[in-house]
């Protein structure tokens, strides 16, 4: 029984020296290292949306340009388009 105990005594020493030198190569870093999955994903993403978009943002932004020329401006006396 003594020995059991004093092999115990021995398995958890060598935990914690485990656990401590675990810790020590865990720290550092800062608040840098805790945001680096959410830059890496944010790169990702945008990479994806690069890759998956349907068009080009000159071929996107033609129909919105279009639309807002022909929009009628309501200050206007003639009533004519503003843009």
């Amino acid at each position: 029984m003594a020995q059991d105990v004093a092999q115990l005594a021995i398995q958890l020493e060598q935990l914690d020296a485990r656990q401590a030198r675990a810790l020590k190569t865990r720290r550092g870093g800062g608040p840098l290292r805790a945001m680096r999955p959410f830059f890496f994903g944010a790169l990702l993403g945008a990479g994806a949306a690069l890759l998956y978009a349907p068009q080009t943002g000159e071929r996107a932004a033609a129909p919105q340009r279009e639309r807002i020329a022909g929009k009628r401006h309501p200050g206007c006396p003639d009533g004519e388009g503003h843009g």
